[in-house]
């Protein structure tokens, strides 16, 4: 079995250099980000409040995901519905990392991420992959970047987009994002002991991409 965790910051290039490697090596992809990112499109479209616990839990019975190709996309599944595109907004990524620090929704998505990685060989990526969903990965990977070229890398996605961002907004967003990513109480962001480092600061994602798939090649 052949199980790659990739953990890391907001916007390192992460989830794109995890797609890349999957399809590369022909392995299933789970986006777990997408998983918390769809759990706060709920609460939106709900109208409930991302702050409070009873709110956002009373969005999660029966939730159930899948992650589709289509092309060089993956698509996201939720309860049935396509949700790729609205949960890339910048409100839902705010909101999922709001949501994510509650225990009950941590322990709900964990277990289904655990549940994946108990069956079959695959590529995951998120925040506590190699640290508490997969700790006995055959390969774990922290992807990291400068936060002034994230925030730039960010901005240009969303402005593509048709969003109308300021960079300096954007870093802010960052920081404030991280800081809870790593200081939450429940299974915070940070580099397992054994994971490789990869920092994208000066990396393009074809780069990121042949650099793991070297790594799985000396793991195999």
């Amino acid at each position: 079995m052949l199980r790659i965790a990739i953990d890391g910051t907001a916007s390192a290039g992460k989830g794109s250099i995890a797609r890349g490697v999957a399809r590369e090596l022909n392995l299933p992809y789970v986006d777990t980000g997408s998983m918390y990112r769809s759990i706060a499109l709920m609460v939106i479209e709900a109208n409930k409040n991302c702050h409070d616990v009873i709110d956002v839990l009373s969005v999660l019975d029966d939730v159930q995901f899948d992650f589709t190709w289509k092309s060089d996309e993956l698509e996201t599944w939720l309860n049935g519905r396509n949700v790729s595109s609205k949960i890339r907004s910048k409100e839902v990524g705010a909101m999922a990392s709001v949501v994510s620090v509650f225990p009950p929704v941590r322990s709900c998505l964990s277990a289904l991420q655990q549940s994946y990685a108990k069956r079959e060989s695959l590529v995951m990526d998120g925040r506590d992959i190699g640290t508490v969903i997969i700790p006995d990965a055959e390969l774990k990977v922290f992807v990291d970047a400068d936060v002034n070229e994230r925030a730039r890398r960010r901005c240009e996605e969303l402005q593509r987009k048709g969003e109308n961002v300021l960079v300096e907004e954007i870093r802010q967003d960052l920081m404030e994002r991280d800081h809870r990513d790593r200081n939450r109480a429940i299974a915070p962001l940070k580099q397992a002991e054994d994971a490789k480092l990869l920092d994208t600061t000066h990396m393009t994602i074809s780069e990121g991409i042949k650099q793991i798939v070297g790594w799985v090649e000396l793991v195999s």
